[in-house]
């Protein structure tokens, strides 16, 4: 038990963290806190740091101490704690109380669980959770230790906080966020869901299901299944609660995939030495990628075997679901290029298709009507997407091209054309888009020109030239909406003129016209650079925010809402957001956007709005709030 005399602060101190070597192992509201879990006959460095309900956070003070020695007898746990009980709730508390264990040497004390994490200990018998949300329900518990780190096993009780209040008897407060969003099962075409109930101060009359930020479905039940969805491809889902009022929560999410499109055994086969007069078996592999398609069925896998193939162009409909190529086990595939579709203006391209792991030495691109296909792992010099729908760009690397294209998702000119819809693109590294100096060329590492339901996460961005992304909104006719940029690293783009650092990553540009429905939340900048809300002065915003992102350069713009950003030239655009000298990034010059200890991201996101992992797939959050910016701290 370590103990120390309480930090001041004008604001109010909130409570204090504490530390062991540089981790962080807890958190209390008292000037006591007992270290668990030790082995004895040891030295720890030990450390308290104070913090105030805006995050901020005082140095550490720090000393050494030690346990006990060893009891080698001691090898029997205390008994179970009985009689646990909720003794008294506030709107952001519960109390507990129960009977002390027994031991046959000593109980030392007791752990206390929230939702499965250790929130403190205490030598005593009772223990009050604080900083709790109203009208929520949660599962506590309690186990017992001794001296040689013998634990009991868990008693645990399940108890709700008092109803949230209510204005002058008109239901205005949302539900509870639904909690426990999990995976209970997959098929090829569809994903089971569980939640855990929300609780309100009237009544939850049902939940919403999205998928990809869409609608799926409503229920009144804690459990759903998304049907009708393509084997193997991976899925945004989220559930918000809803009261009779109309009342919505926020909504939990999660990320989620149907079962693979085959069981992994291929049953088409490729080889540079095959012929497309061949019935593409193993024994008689044939050499195009459009032969293997044309013979395989639904569902089907192609086996590609090692080599150069040149540049693949695929063309025509085939049912879902989608048909897999993928290398042979431990075989590296390398194309000239990979197409679906002939032309921009031809209207050939393909469907219902998925590559993975194929190095492309050019162009990866698809063209309309194409749609519900996936390019996984891929490694080539850029993307080139125009008037498609359902697109997966997963993993992989994009880059590598100097006075070239860039990535696209585009829809610039033509007749006919189809609106982009329903492009995610998830965990892709996008490099080294350079111009030569003076050219004054735009060469983006992500260029969007139209759009809806696009989703840009979990990506890295470096040496890009003149923007990491950028987006232009050219007519009205071609909308470009619904767009999600989260959990991101954005390095310093150049200007293209004399290779000059831009103080944008990010850039909207309007031309007059309104963007609508757009995310920017929980992004890593690097010092310097931040996000141009409009390129050209014209325009405007409805329904977007900017949440939790770590931003070099802070500019506030009408029509965007903001909440709990951190910017670093001291610009604030709402009461939560707040400015920091540093971000304590791990390497910001080798593009390592990392948090390291100490950093003012760390528990400074906002509590009700993040993404349910971070950029490394890490579950949020890990403290009483999540982390500002891409990463969870671990």
């Amino acid at each position: 038990m370590v103990t120390w005399k309480p930090s001041t602060d004008k604001g109010g101190v909130a409570g204090y963290r504490l530390y062991r070597s540089t981790t962080r192992v807890g958190s209390t509201a008292v000037t006591s806190y007992l270290y668990t879990g030790l082995h004895c006959g040891k030295h720890y460095k030990l450390a308290v740091a104070a913090y105030d309900t805006t995050g901020n956070r005082s140095p550490k003070v720090s000393l050494t101490a030690s346990t006990t020695s060893c009891k080698a007898s001691d090898t029997q746990a205390p008994s179970v704690p009985a009689g646990l009980k909720a003794t008294g709730t506030t709107e952001t508390s519960v109390s507990l109380a129960w009977t002390g264990s027994t031991d046959d040497v000593g109980v030392t004390g007791y752990s206390v669980y929230k939702d499965g994490a250790r929130v403190g200990s205490t030598s005593a018998t009772i223990y009050t959770l604080s900083g709790l949300s109203c009208g929520t329900s949660y599962t506590l518990a309690i186990d017992a230790y001794d001296a040689a780190g013998n634990r009991s096993g868990q008693a645990s009780v399940a108890a709700s906080t008092s109803p949230c209040p209510s204005t002058l008897g008109i239901d205005t407060l949302a539900p509870s966020t639904p909690t426990g969003l999990a995976v209970t099962g997959s098929t090829q075409t569809s994903i089971s869901t569980s939640w855990s109930a929300s609780v309100d101060t009237v009544g939850v009359a049902g939940y919403g299901v999205f998928k990809n930020g869409a609608l799926a479905g409503s229920t009144s039940a804690t459990t759903y299944t998304v049907s009708g969805l393509a084997c193997g491809t991976s899925y945004a889902l989220a559930v918000d609660a809803y009261d009779a009022a109309g009342n919505h929560s926020a909504q939990a999410q999660l990320s989620a995939a149907t079962s693979a499109c085959s069981t992994g055994t291929a049953s088409v086969y490729l080889a540079p030495s095959g012929s497309d007069a061949n019935p593409c078996t193993q024994a008689a592999p044939c050499l195009s990628f459009q032969r293997a398609r044309n013979v395989a069925s639904p569902g089907d896998t192609v086996e590609v075997a090692a080599g150069s193939y040149g540049s693949q162009t695929l063309t025509g409909d085939k049912a879902a679901p989608k048909v897999v190529f993928r290398p042979a086990a431990g075989a590296t595939v390398t194309l000239g290029g990979l197409s679906l579709g002939s032309c921009v203006t031809c209207h050939t391209g393909a469907d219902n298709l998925r590559f993975e792991d194929l190095h492309v030495n050019g162009w990866v691109q698809a063209y309309d009507p194409a749609h519900d296909f996936d390019f996984v792992r891929l490694t080539a010099t850029n993307f080139y997407v125009n008037s498609v729908q359902n697109v997966l760009i997963s993993g992989g690397s994009y880059g590598g091209v100097t006075d070239g294209t860039n990535s696209k998702v585009d829809l610039s000119g033509g007749t006919g054309y189809q609106v982009n819809r329903n492009i995610t693109i998830d965990g892709v590294l996008l490099h080294d888009y350079r111009i030569t100096p003076g050219s004054g060329q735009h060469d983006e590492c992500l260029l969007i020109f139209s759009g809806t339901g696009i989703t840009v996460r979990n990506s890295k961005f470096q040496n890009c030239e003149y923007y990491d992304i950028f987006m232009q909104h050219i007519a009205s006719d071609r909308p470009l909406g619904g767009i999600t940029l989260e959990n991101n690293f954005f390095d310093t783009p150049w200007d293209g003129q004399g290779h000059q650092a831009r103080v944008s990553g990010i850039s909207f540009s309007q031309r007059g016209n309104t963007f609508s429905n757009v995310v920017v939340r929980y992004n890593s900048f690097r010092a310097g650079t931040g996000i141009e809300w409009s390129s050209d002065g014209t325009g405007g915003f409805n329904n977007a925010s900017a949440v939790g992102n770590l931003v070099g350069v802070g500019a506030c713009m009408t029509g965007v809402s903001y909440a709990y950003d951190i910017a670093l030239n001291g610009v604030r655009c709402s009461s939560s957001d707040k400015t920091a000298s540093s971000f304590g990034y791990v390497d910001q010059t080798a593009g390592d956007y990392h948090l390291t200890t100490g950093s003012p991201a760390i528990d400074a996101g906002d509590s009700s709005n993040y993404p349910s992992a971070d950029i490394d797939g890490h579950g949020r959050p890990l403290g009483p709030a999540p982390d500002a910016g891409a990463q969870e701290a671990r």
